[in-house]
Parts: C-alpha cells; sequence; structure tokens
C-alpha cells in the first residue's frame, strides 16, 4: 500500500497536480519522518511551488539522513539557486558531480548557471561535458547554441540549433533561437521564416511573434508590425514588449496621438522597465504634451541618481541640464548594453605607418541629414594627397541627392547595412582603417558594438551625437573649450581633442535660394518683429515656452516663427502658449522646405531663440549662415553649448546669455531696438566672411592635425592625453 501512494504522489507531480501531490507526500513522512527520498522528493516540490527556503530544510535533512546521493545535492543547488544563494548552489551541483561524475543534468545546470552570469565560456566547458555523457539531448544543444551564439560564434550556433532540431522536430525554443540566430545575421525573412514555425509550434509563445514584429519594424513593415503585435495583446494585454513595440510601429505610421496612448499603456503596467520612462518624456516632448512633464522629469532625475536605466542617451537630451548627469546615465547605459563581450582589442604593439592616414568614417545618416549637410564641406577638403577616406554606411539603399553626391566623394563608399557588427569590423581591420570616426553613437541607427569590438586602432566620437560616448573603446570626441571646459573633463570617458574655434564641421559652399520670399508667403505680419525657432518639437519644453510667452508680452508688435514638426504638436503649443497669454495670432508656423529655400527665409525673421537645454547645433549655423542672429542661452551639458560655440567661433559672444533671466532681458531688449537689431546682423554679416566658423578649409586643416597627433599619440603610447590644436 505504502509504495502505491508514493507511486500515485510521483505520478502526481509529475501531472504538476502540485498541491495534491504535496499533501501525500507530507502524509508519508508523517508514517516515516526518516524517508530520505520523500524528504528530497518534497524539498523538489517546494522549488516548483518557489518556495526555496522550504526546499532547502527539507533537502538538507535528506541529505543528512544519506549523504552519498548526487540527486539530492543537484536538487539542494536548485533551491539554493532559487533562493539567491549562488555560490552555495554551485557548490551543490559540483558536490552532485564529485559523486557521480557522469550525472549530466548536474553539468547541464552549471552551464545553466553560468550562462544566466554571462559566463558563456564557462557555460560551454559544462555543456560540452554534459553532451559527452549524452550526445542526443536535444535541450543541451539549444542550450549550448545559445551560449555559442552570445560568443558571437553564429556557425557553431546554427549547427547546435539544427542538431537540437533533429533530435526533436517539436521544440519549439530551438526554432525560435534559429529565429533570433537570424535576426543577429540580418537574414531577415529566414528569421521570420522561424519564428512562424514556433508560433505553428506553440500557439501561445508570445515572445516569438514579439520578435517577428521587430523584424517587421526592420524591414519597415509598419502595418505587419502592428498587426502582429495586436495578436501579442490579444493573448495579454500587458505584454509590455507588445506595446512598446505597437507605440514604435505606430510612430513610424504617424499615428502618434495612437503611439503615445500605447506607450503610456506599456508604462502604467511597468514603470520600471528599462529605458520606458525616457522614451515616453520624449514622445510627450515630441508631442508637446506636457501635463505630466514635471512630474515625469522630477521622477527623471530621481532615478539618475540611483542609477537606474531610465532612458536610452539620446532620449535624454532634453531634459539633462547638466555634464554630470548625462555621463552617469550614458555610462550606465552603456555597461547594460555594449559590455556583454569583452571587446577584441588589437595588439599594443602595432603602431600605424602607413604613408596616408585611412580614415572610416561610419554613419546611418550618408543622405539628406543634418550631419552630412554639416561634414560634405571637409569630405571634400579633405588632403588625399595624405589621407584616404572610406566610408561605412549603416543605411540600407539611401536615396537623394546628397547621398549620390558623398557616395562620389569616398575612396569607396560601402553598404554594411546588411552587414553583422562583427563582419564590419573584420572588413574594417582588412581595409587597415587607421581611425574610425563614428558620426552616430547613440543617434538613431547608430552601431555603438562595431566600436565596442574595436574597429580601428584609434575611435573616435565625433558630430552626430552631441555628448560623451559613456563608453571606454572610443579614445577621442572632438570638442572646443566652450563645450567642454576644463572642469567637466571627469564627465566624459574619451580624451578631448580641442578644435581652435568650434568642434563643428560647416559647408561654406552651402547653397542659399536666391528666391525672394515676402512674410505674406508665410502667414507673417508685415511690420512685426520675427523671433523665430527652426528647432525640432522635442527640444521645447515648458521653461521655454514660459520665457517665450514673457518675450511675447513684453515686445507687443511681435510674432513667434516656429517650424511645424507635427499637427498635434502645433495644436499643443498653441494651447500651452495661449495658457501662458499668447494669443493664437502671434503664432505662426513653418512647413518643412527644401534646404535651399528654408536658409532663404530666414530673411523674414529678426532674431533666432535657442532652446534649452538642447540647443539647435545644425539649425544655429544654418540661422547664422543665413545672416540671422542666435540668442541662447549656455547650459552646462554638451548639448546645451553648442550655440555658444558657434557664436564665439563667430565672435558674437554678446548673444551668450549665462541664465534664464539674461536671455530673457536680451530678448526683449533687441525686440524693442531696431538699431541694436540691425548693428547685430551687419556684424553677422561681416563675421561669416571674417571669422573662422565657416572657414572650412581651415577648420578641416585642423581636424587633420588633429588626426596625426592621434597616430602620433598611438605610436608614442601616449594616445591617454587630451590634444590641443592651435
Amino acid at each position: 500500500m505504502e509504495n502505491n501512494l508514493v507511486e500515485f504522489a510521483l505520478t502526481l507531480h509529475k501531472e504538476k497536480k502540485l498541491d495534491e501531490a504535496k499533501s501525500i507526500y507530507k502524509q508519508i513522512l508523517a508514517s516515516e519522518p526518516k524517508n530520505y527520498n520523500i524528504l528530497n522528493l518534497l524539498g523538489a516540490l517546494e522549488c516548483s511551488l518557489n518556495n526555496p527556503k522550504d526546499a532547502i530544510k527539507l533537502i538538507k535533512k535528506a541529505i543528512s539522513l544519506n549523504s552519498n546521493n548526487a540527486n539530492f545535492y543537484l536538487n539542494l543547488g536548485v533551491a539554493n539557486n532559487l533562493a539567491g544563494f549562488e555560490e552555495m548552489a554551485v557548490l551543490n551541483y559540483k558536490k552532485a558531480i564529485s559523486i557521480n561524475p557522469k550525472f549530466k543534468q548536474a553539468h547541464f545546470n552549471l552551464g545553466n548557471f553560468f550562462f544566466n552570469k554571462r559566463d558563456f565560456v564557462s557555460a560551454l566547458k559544462y555543456f560540452n561535458t554534459a553532451l559527452t555523457i549524452d550526445s542526443n539531448d536535444y535541450e543541451i544543444y539549444n542550450n549550448r547554441g545559445n551560449a555559442f551564439k552570445e560568443l558571437n560564434n553564429f556557425e557553431n550556433a546554427l549547427v547546435d540549433y539544427q542538431s537540437s532540431i533533429s533530435l526533436n522536430s517539436n521544440f519549439a525554443p530551438s526554432y525560435y533561437n534559429l529565429g533570433n540566430l537570424y535576426v543577429s545575421l540580418k537574414k531577415w525573412e529566414e528569421a521570420l521564416f522561424y519564428f512562424d514555425k514556433t508560433i505553428n509550434l506553440e500557439k501561445n509563445f508570445l515572445q516569438a511573434y514579439n520578435n517577428k514584429g521587430n523584424v517587421f519594424l526592420e524591414l519597415g513593415d509598419y502595418k505587419s508590425a502592428v498587426q502582429n503585435f495586436d495578436l501579442i495583446l490579444k493573448l495579454d494585454s500587458n505584454h509590455v514588449e507588445a506595446w512598446m513595440g505597437k507605440s514604435a510601429a505606430l510612430k513610424k505610421l504617424k499615428l502618434f496621438e495612437d503611439s503615445v496612448t500605447a506607450l503610456e499603456k506599456a508604462f502604467e503596467i511597468n514603470p520600471n522597465r528599462n529605458y520606458l520612462l525616457g522614451e515616453l518624456i520624449f514622445f510627450y516632448l515630441k508631442l508637446s504634451k506636457w501635463t505630466k512633464y514635471s512630474q515625469y522629469t522630477s521622477l527623471f532625475q530621481e532615478s539618475i541618481a540611483k542609477r537606474k536605466l531610465i532612458s536610452k542617451p539620446f532620449a535624454s537630451l532634453s531634459v539633462i541640464p547638466d555634464a554630470a548627469s548625462q555621463f552617469k546615465l550614458t555610462n550606465q547605459y552603456v555597461l547594460n548594453e555594449h559590455s556583454s563581450v569583452s571587446p577584441s582589442f588589437l595588439s599594443k604593439d602595432k603602431k600605424i605607418l602607413n604613408k596616408k592616414i585611412t580614415l572610416g568614417y561610419f554613419s546611418m545618416d550618408f543622405r539628406d541629414h543634418a550631419v552630412s549637410y554639416l561634414i560634405k564641406g571637409v569630405l571634400e577638403n579633405h588632403n588625399r594627397h595624405e589621407f584616404n577616406l572610406i566610408a561605412f554606411s549603416f543605411k540600407k539603399n539611401p536615396k537623394g541627392e546628397m547621398y549620390e553626391y558623398l557616395s562620389k566623394i569616398f575612396d569607396s563608399f560601402i553598404d554594411v547595412s546588411s552587414m553583422t557588427d562583427d563582419d564590419v569590423v573584420l572588413l574594417s581591420r582588412k581595409m587597415n582603417i587607421d581611425i574610425a570616426i563614428d558620426l552616430n553613437v547613440h543617434t538613431a541607427g547608430g552601431r555603438v558594438d562595431i566600436f565596442q569590438k574595436k574597429a580601428a586602432p584609434i575611435q573616435v566620437n565625433y558630430l552626430g551625437y552631441p555628448g560623451t560616448s559613456g563608453a571606454n573603446f572610443y579614445d577621442y570626441i572632438i570638442a572646443d573649450k566652450i563645450l567642454i571646459p576644463e572642469n567637466h573633463l571627469h564627465h566624459y570617458s574619451e580624451r578631448i581633442v580641442y578644435l581652435p574655434d568650434s568642434y563643428q564641421a560647416n559647408d561654406n559652399k552651402k547653397t542659399i535660394s536666391t528666391k525672394k520670399f515676402l512674410k505674406s508667403d508665410f502667414g507673417l505680419p508685415e511690420n512685426s518683429f520675427v523671433y523665430c525657432c527652426f528647432c525640432n518639437a522635442y527640444k521645447i519644453n515648458p521653461d521655454v515656452a514660459n520665457i517665450w510667452a514673457k518675450i511675447l508680452k513684453e515686445v507687443p508688435n511681435s510674432v513667434l516663427w516656429l517650424l511645424e514638426d507635427n499637427n498635434i504638436s502645433s495644436d499643443n503649443l498653441l494651447k500651452e502658449l495661449g495658457n501662458r497669454g499668447v494669443e493664437k495670432s502671434r503664432i505662426v508656423f513653418a512647413k518643412r522646405i527644401k534646404l535651399q529655400e528654408h536658409l532663404s527665409r530666414h530673411s523674414l525673421a529678426d532674431l533666432f531663440l535657442d532652446t534649452f537645454p538642447y540647443n539647435a547645433h545644425t539649425t544655429a549655423s544654418d540661422s547664422l549662415w543665413s545672416g540671422l542672429p542666435v540668442l541662447t542661452y549656455q547650459g552646462d551639458s554638451f548639448a546645451s553649448r553648442v550655440s555658444s560655440s558657434l557664436l564665439s567661433a563667430i565672435e558674437l559672444p554678446e548673444l551668450i546669455a549665462k541664465n534664464q533671466a539674461e536671455y530673457f532681458s536680451l530678448a526683449v531688449a533687441l525686440g524693442k531696438d531696431t538699431l541694436k537689431m540691425k548693428s547685430l546682423k551687419d556684424k553677422l554679416i561681416k563675421n561669416i566672411v571674417n571669422t573662422n566658423l565657416f572657414n572650412t578649409p581651415l577648420f578641416t586643416k585642423n581636424l587633420e592635425k588633429s588626426f596625426q597627433k592621434m597616430i602620433d599619440n598611438f605610436n608614442s603610447g601616449t594616445n591617454d592625453k587630451n590634444i590641443n590644436i592651435s
């Protein structure tokens, strides 16, 4: 009868009828308190019920009665691991192996333990041993494949996943992992095929649906992405990743209200999800939706102090006002996202001795984009007797005049959009790139892992991302003394290259349309003083709006001319400024037009009002190039000092306010003093020619000097020093 009771309990246990099995195990122990097998089984069951401390007590009692049973130590290891006693778990697994060296499950558990600790080399060791004991275990092949994948050994990972499937063609996780492998290889159609295979086997495999949706996002098939995320939400309305994916797809479809609603739903479900708060605040800024802005930004600052993963770096630029916080957030992000694989550093003994320095420019933006408009003149002016120029383009099939033009400037223009990070690194090394210049870093489409894996002996953060990379694998950031004062050096992970005027490249051949516009062409009152700001909406926050409203009220015959970023933002800005006492008639929106014509219409404005803490960057230099003065408020972060850098280089320091009160006073004074305003414009027109901000040949020579100095420092082993170009 007793044996029958044990068998019945075991059957219930295997069928996961845990409460019933537990009751019978306890019944047996009541009559046989020293039954170590039942103590062990009940301990294992308590683990399944997530009661690891109870499990530990039971299994330890079993071991005290029988200390030579490997299975007891295995289960004790599981219980300790579940309870968070990791060192004890490893000791228990190893004790099980010492009793039974061919105990496959103990080796497998150790492999899984080290995998979860991201020690993939150790994980492989134990998976390999487990497979020598049993070469027909499909789960071990699957998990070893995951370890190979994490080590970027995609070939062996592929073999293991296929081995797992050949042993069990109905094992959905291996199909799912094959899908993820093909995502890493940027083979999107193959990835979709295997995610579909996974779903066919397990209809509720939600992560397969989610990753399939992400593939549709990569392919630009945003409607299919939305449909896919909706399938998940029908099965689980609290699936945070699906809400976020849906939000991203809806944003691409320009369905902004639906997109932000989806993001708010994700935040409601899990406000602590990594990067979600930053994404939500950024979206609110893009839509000028400020009702919860102060509440969320306070939470944002508190979370930075606690080193929480609350935002990706770019989304934080409009929120964080100081360099110290920016470094803290960005460094934490890099540690979490870009340090799982040790960088494959090149030999420290290598010297760069090429007759011509080979520069690799890496970017998503070799197209009609602000970065390309800035860098174009430098690329044209590079000394081709001393430098080879190689472009590594991250964007697939870029179109437009700028792409067509830039693709011919470089010695080689390589589309690496479909290549893995490892393959790009290998190609860069094969081409003997001496200096790799990342024009993206943490901006959209950037591929930081290429630089984490060391694409070149010297790696540079430049132009695209306005701030520190937060990473130890970028050697230099190119800046100037205004952008990064000496008391800010400890807020940057890179060494600083100080250029003599401004850090910003500019094109002194940028064309301004000869078309003569009238104020009436854009709905501007004829005799008004026109303040303007052509920054994207995400740079405008309540503090900026407060000051702008006060300025407009102090200068009665004035209007504010803003870029029409999106309809929702425009409507909300009208409401917000209206709430601050500004009539709708005094706010005018400018639609996007061709760059040459956009530059020409600057002549209709009187003063450009900068944003803070995220300044105008390309927008500011466009304004100055067009002859329109820019008034800025110099902040503490890199992003809030760019306009100051430009104004200093063009010798208009009187337009740099040191605080918000001074910004307000200067804006009002200039709005009321037409003679002073005319004098400033005349000075600017002269300085466009007579100063160095738009002296592209000189800028390029200084940049080239910095590249040569980087090489010299590398060869002499002194590349731990900042560089000053005089």
